[in-house]
């Protein structure tokens, strides 16, 4: 029989199917039995219908049932001679190369159930089981596969007999009901719905606090960011400035340091500071030009022409995070800038005490104009182009529905392939095809990116460039779909209903700790560092926006690469134990099938026993 007609069999159907055996009276259904015959054929029962009774076998069972044709055409049924095979010693000399393969025709999307009942509408569902369940009672006891014709014979006069007994509760069985009927117990039901809530808000809550944990008390770890201030300790000018930088509320923690500490020689200081911003040993550096209060005096005693501009410098790097950059540095630096402005007249009035009160009046609109500072970005401003947030931000989350979306989109060939495969093919198959799918996913991910024109070739040359940005896009890809295979086939085997949950999970797991540096959240979001997601992010942000490459680069490429390797690994295994628990469900229901046609049949026994002790009337 093909697992997928048994597998229409709901538990539900065979449940009640037993129960009312059990406790069905054989004597009051003598006058009330009759044969079950399927309705109109439709399309789930025209391929095993059930035939009425023949004359011949009413005489043998010896209940005069008159023949009548019920329409249809009887021809072997595979889910006969399946039944026949699994029960019969033969079945264990199926070729353990094809189990798998025949468990994987069955399988269904992600986020459905492993049968092909739950979407099915009820009347369809009811066809489906009745002709499933009426086509295994009126095969052969796979009990008696040993035996000879004439034993077969016997067996089917037998089940013929039951089948007419069994069939019509079978149908009453599976007759649906109103919500208002009495039989419909509505407590157990809203009990089930209540739980059924409780669960899905409490997992909604959890997954949700995850994310909202990321973000929780941000403000107190903004200190965590390294600001260099390189200022000459015996200058006016610099004093002022680390007062200024000390004023900046609550953004990042501003460090003071002389600057023969760095280097004596004053014209390689922007230069030293902005290859440490660069490798991202600090997050920004302030510069102080040594003796810049000096100079600043000399130039207001001589009234010439002094450029302020170049006393004071911010160095930074908005590509090493994007919204970290836009969202508090670009603050610091104007409350850095606000805070020396109004420290400015007192610096002013310490210097202009030494000009005579003629030099004064000549400089006053020197006096009167604000030092500002000079703010220096080391990423280009045409790489910053607002649509760059696409691939940087947005597009991680759509690499990862595109992960589930192809899995579930190519489902049905694995289906129609896994039929003509052996295991060891078919395996070999999804490993290899998977992979394929990747490649050109992330080919036509990465074509976008040169359609809108966002420029992929900043780190590396055009052909380079673009292979690079493919490569990564398949590795994000590949990283992110091989966990989604493997626990999608392994939540089919044992919840199927989870598998919505777990894809809600898996998303916001990755995105918590990717779009904001992880110092600016608590420690345990440090596990980002081994997900996919944050990987893909810290790898495209060197790709886009040319970080420096020995910061991130080999951790992200190294990381992704494990994640392809394990899932790739462990899919094998995943399928192997898929098909395991599938076999099992077969067998158990297998197993209830013949025991119900065992207990129908010592009902039979003891229903002609009876009826034929009944005294006859006079």
């Amino acid at each position: 029989m093909d697992p997928l007609r048994l597998s229409q069999i709901d538990e539900a159907s065979i449940s009640s199917l037993s129960s009312a055996s059990i406790a069905s009276d054989p004597i009051h259904e003598t006058n009330s039995v009759r044969s079950y015959h399927p309705g109109r054929k439709s399309r789930l029962n025209s391929v095993a219908s059930v035939p009425p009774p023949t004359a011949e076998a009413s005489i043998k069972s010896g209940d005069h049932v008159p023949a009548h044709s019920s329409g249809f055409r009887r021809r072997t049924s595979t889910v006969t001679s399946w039944f026949r095979h699994q029960g019969s010693d033969d079945a264990s000399l199926e070729p353990v190369s094809r189990k798998l393969t025949r468990q994987f025709t069955q399988q269904t999307a992600p986020g459905t159930s492993a049968f092909f009942v739950d979407g099915m509408l009820p009347n369809s569902v009811d066809d489906a089981n009745e002709e499933a369940i009426s086509t295994i009672l009126n095969s052969e006891d796979s009990d008696n596969a040993d035996s000879d014709d004439e034993e077969r014979d016997n067996d089917l006069t037998k089940l013929n007999s039951i089948k007419k007994q069994v069939t019509h509760e079978v149908k009453q069985q599976l007759n649906k009901i109103g919500f208002f009927d009495p039989k419909f117990d509505r407590v157990k039901t809203m009990f089930h719905f209540v739980k059924g809530y409780f669960l899905i808000t409490g997992v909604i809550m959890a997954i949700y606090s995850l994310y909202w944990g990321a973000m929780y008390h941000r403000t107190s770890r903004l200190k965590n960011f390294d600001f260099w201030v390189i200022v000459d300790e015996q200058d006016t000018l610099s004093q002022y400035v680390v007062e200024a930088a000390n004023r900046v509320p609550n953004i990042g923690t501003w460090i003071p340091k002389p600057y023969q500490s760095i280097s004596n020689d004053t014209s390689q200081l922007h230069s030293i500071m902005a290859r440490k911003v660069y490798r991202q040993e600090i997050w920004g550096a302030v510069v102080v030009q040594p003796g810049a209060a000096s100079d600043y005096l000399a130039a207001l005693q001589s009234n010439s022409d002094f450029n302020t501009t170049g006393l004071m410098e911010v160095i930074h790097e908005t590509g090493r995070d994007y919204v970290a950059e836009s969202s508090y540095f670009t603050r610091a630096f104007a409350y850095l800038q606000q805070a020396f402005t109004e420290l400015q007249p007192n610096m002013t009035a310490e210097l202009t005490a030494q000009l005579s009160d003629s030099q004064k009046l000549a400089v006053l609109d020197k006096l009167l104009s604000p030092i500002m500072f000079t703010v220096t970005d080391l990423t280009p401003a045409h790489l910053l182009a607002p649509i760059v947030s696409g691939p940087q931000q947005f597009g991680l989350v759509y690499l990862h529905l595109l992960s589930l979306l192809q899995f579930a989109f190519f489902q049905p060939y694995h289906n129609k392939i896994a039929s003509e495969l052996k295991d060891a093919s078919f395996i070999a198959y999804r490993l290899i095809s998977s992979q394929i799918t990747y490649i050109i996913l992330g080919l036509g991910y990465t074509l976008v990116q040169v359609f809108f024109q966002i420029d992929i070739y900043t780190a590396y040359p055009h052909k380079v460039g673009f292979l690079i940005f493919w490569l990564s896009s398949y590795l994000v890809l590949s990283s992110l779909g091989g966990v989604n295979e493997n626990i999608s086939i392994f939540l089919q085997a044992v919840k199927p209903n989870l598998i919505p949950m777990w894809m809600f999970f898996w998303m916001v797991s990755n995105i918590a700790p990717t779009y904001y540096p992880i110092s600016l959240s608590p420690k345990f979001y440090r596990y980002g560092y081994m997900m996919p997601i944050k990987n893909g992010y810290d790898l495209y942000k060197t790709l886009l926006f040319n970080t420096y490459k020995p910061a991130n680069m080999p951790r992200n490429v190294c990381v992704l690469i494990g994640w392809v390797l394990i899932t790739n690994a462990l899919l094998p295994f995943t399928m192997m134990y898929y098909t395991k628990v599938k076999s099992e469900e077969n067998k158990k229901k297998i197993k209830l099938l013949k025991k119900l046609k065992k207990l129908r049949a010592k009902h039979h026994v003891f229903r002609d026993n009876t009826v034929e002790e009944k005294p006859s009337p006079q």
